[in-house]
């Protein structure tokens, strides 16, 4: 269960608020009485807790706050704040003389005797000292005690609002020291941090002297100073801060160096005593951190102002990949070319500190000329841009399209390539135009101007074609975007012509006393030219028609929609399938294309007699496959319709009478069913389609039709089919 924080702070500020009062209960005691009793004990215990709660607190601090990115100036300014409250307030409490003075004293047995000279232990003046053990000097332990109330609170406000600040410190540093850290920095901060806090502990036996304690300690403070030295010069930051932010830095980091060394030199504004007083381990943490504190501000510095010269060096680069970051993520987002133009020439415009530009798309005629589109002018109208780059004497566009490579004019104003006058005029003294490539292709260009001459330098030269670059390939996305769009409109537009060309075609199979069919159609793209329909004749006579319009997708559907209303008119009129195909021919022997035709199989059962008639126009042969398994592929004479008049059709089409027994199936099919292909370039064929047939002839007419369709599309498994998809199988079952 993880605590939080406002609980630690709370305990805390308890413990601390309870040590002010019993310090507060023992001072008003001792007053009151007249002696300095202080049990040895008490200071141990007030500076064995107030460590507690520094090394608590510490640890909470930099535990529980993430590592920042450093703000140079507004720590700065908390930390002048901060520092600056300590200083009025030292100001306040002289002016005001309260009397925030310590003493020291000797505590003996854990009773205190005063060691000013004001104050006498003779047995004759002062009857209490008979009661007083000798001691030896040994024995006696010097200890600071307030001279009143107001020494003990300024005592507790001073230190703990001290230690605050230096433990927010620590935090800031921190942030400083990390930023682009390894785990080598992040070693030596925390190294110099428990140095410190070290030389705090071993501060607190400062009493017990010796030659091993007093060594101890001058190795403590080699230490330190070593590692305050290597901590201070952790200044990657400096490169990432503005040139306003270091300018203003500037004088707020000298004011810090001014008031740090001000509270140093003066003993923490003569508040040392009553600091140490509260605990000798803060005093001593707070002079070692102001001692950090001063050191890394002294030489950030130093190293800021020897970056100032860099740093708008170093800020345009930055600028840049700034600039080609946002544009790299327009490309992948934005389809806009009005928005893409705007941002490319913004982005060139801030990176190269120019004043004019615009971007010009380009699209190559069938003449080989090119349309100009002027996109995204800024600080220059359309109009002068035209008059600008195409001149009588030379063509600046001209020159770029023709190169497509980097051009650019140092002296626009006298420049045979752009109008001087126009040039002067506007102060379009360099000027810099870069060619937009995308795919080997010359989509447009991106032109640049500056107010000075020869203002383009080798950076800005290579920023500019990198953002021609990136703006090539958005211009081509979009353009692709765009084609997608149009691509994908047109998909809809097939969706929703295939679902009216399904539409022409029967619903549903027809019940048909005698006869078990059953039929399905598949185009090979979204529309096709394949037709079947089904025509309910009188006199018991029902008619099928299958018919394939040369050639695929949608010019295919249009005569297709044409053939089933030439069709359903004339075959009520016409039973006679050669007939009504001469009289289909007539009609649409004017309205085809040359080079279309149409194939067609029209039977017509006589359901009382059992007599299937058949007429073909260069489509399929019908199938017959006879109940005891014998077949024939029924090749009647006859060409497609619309190749010729029906003079020349009818000299070349029969008609073909055949008797049905009980159990014979007639197949009428598309060419996509025999000419269905597989990876290796075979055809399904004839013979196969009759071995199906054969196969599955005792089954129902939906049977056999999903036998054939599963052994066609195994068949073209892994393949694709080319061609429609027309089946209609019929079995004579006899008249009922």
């Amino acid at each position: 269960m993880e605590i939080k924080p406002v609980y630690i702070k709370t305990f805390l500020f308890s413990v601390l608020i309870i040590l002010f009062l019993f310090d507060s209960f023992s001072f008003l005691t001792s007053s009151a009485s007249g002696l300095n009793i202080i049990p040895a004990w008490a200071a141990f215990t007030r500076n064995f807790l107030v460590l507690f709660c520094s090394f608590l607190y510490l640890f909470f601090k930099l535990n529980k706050t993430p590592v920042k990115k450093p703000e140079l100036v507004s720590v700065s300014w908390k930390s002048i704040l901060w520092l600056g409250s300590f200083i009025l307030l030292s100001v306040i409490l002289n002016v005001v003389s309260f009397d925030t003075g310590f003493h020291k004293s000797q505590t003996v047995q854990g009773i205190s005797s005063e060691s000013s000279d004001n104050i006498s232990f003779d047995s004759e003046t002062n009857p209490a000292s008979d009661l007083l053990p000798e001691t030896s000097e040994t024995e006696k332990t010097p200890v600071l005690l307030p001279n009143s109330f107001f020494s003990l609170f300024a005592s507790y406000v001073f230190g703990i609002g001290l230690f605050v600040f230096v433990v927010q410190s620590w935090n800031s540093l921190r942030n400083f020291v990390y930023f682009k850290r390894t785990a080598k920095f992040e070693l030596n901060f925390r190294i110099l941090l428990g140095l410190i806090i070290a030389t705090g502990i071993v501060e607190l036996a400062s009493s017990q002297s010796g030659s091993i304690m007093q060594a101890i300690t001058i190795i403590l403070y080699v230490l330190v100073a070593i590692y305050i030295g290597l901590n201070s010069f952790r200044l990657g930051w400096v490169l990432y801060v503005t040139r306003r932010d270091k300018i203003i830095s500037i004088f707020l980091i000298i004011t810090i160096l001014i008031l740090g060394l001000v509270i140093l030199s003066t003993d923490l504004l003569g508040m040392g005593e009553p600091v140490s007083y509260l605990s000798p381990f803060i005093f001593n943490f707070i002079r070692f951190t102001l001692i950090y504190i001063i050191s890394f501000s002294f030489i950030s510095l130093f190293s800021i102002i020897f970056h100032l010269p860099t740093t708008e060096a170093f800020e345009r680069k930055s600028s840049e990949l700034s600039s080609l970051h946002s544009l790299s993520k327009l490309v992948s987002n934005v389809f806009d070319l009005n928005e893409l133009s705007q941002a490319v020439v913004n982005y060139s415009l801030q990176t190269t500190l120019s004043e004019i530009g615009w971007l010009e798309l380009y699209h190559t005629k069938k003449d080989g000329t090119h349309s100009v589109k002027i996109l995204a002018p800024q600080n220059i109208s359309s109009s002068e841009i035209q008059q600008l780059v195409d001149t009588i004497q030379g063509n600046m566009r001209e020159k770029l399209v023709s190169t497509r490579s980097l051009l650019i004019i140092d002296q626009g104003d006298r420049s045979d390539l752009l109008d001087k006058k126009l040039a002067k005029a506007r102060k379009i003294l360099s000027i810099a135009a870069v060619p937009l490539v995308a795919r080997g292709e010359l989509v447009g260009g991106l032109f640049i101007s500056k107010l000075i001459h020869a203002g383009f330098d080798k950076d800005d030269s290579d920023t500019l074609s990198t953002f021609a670059d990136q703006a090539a390939i958005a211009i081509d996305n979009t353009r692709l975007f765009e084609l997608s769009l149009e691509k994908e409109r047109l998909q809809q537009e097939l969706f929703i012509a295939q679902k009216m060309q399904m539409k022409l075609l029967p619903q549903t199979n027809p019940v048909v006393n005698g006869l078990d069919i059953e039929s399905v159609s598949y185009p090979a793209y979204e529309v096709g030219g394949d037709y079947y329909d089904f025509i309910v004749l009188p006199e018991d006579r029902f008619g099928i028609i299958v018919a394939d319009v040369s050639g695929k997708g949608t010019s295919a559907a249009f005569y297709m929609a044409e053939v089933k209303g030439i069709f359903q008119s004339l075959a009520r009129i016409y039973y006679s399938p050669k007939k009504l195909l001469l009289e289909a021919n007539s009609v649409l022997f004017g309205s085809l294309e040359r080079k279309s035709f149409v194939s067609l199989l029209y039977c017509v059962f006589d359901l009382k007699k059992g007599i299937v008639t058949q007429s073909r126009a260069g489509h399929c042969p019908l199938l017959v496959v006879r109940a005891d398994g014998r077949s024939e592929f029924v090749k009647s004479p006859g060409v497609g319709i619309g190749m010729g008049s029906s003079a020349v059709i009818e000299s070349k089409m029969a008609e073909t009478e055949i008797k049905l027994e009980v159990g014979d199936i007639c197949v009428l099919y598309s060419d996509g069913v025999v000419e269905a292909m597989n990876e290796k370039m075979d055809e399904f064929g004839y013979e196969q389609l009759r071995r199906v047939i054969i196969e599955n002839r005792k089954l129902s007419a939906k049977e056999i039709l999903d036998k054939l369709i599963t052994e066609v599309n195994t068949f073209i498994w892994n393949g694709k089919a080319n061609d429609d998809l027309t089946l209609v199988v019929t079995k004579w079952m006899g008249m009922k």
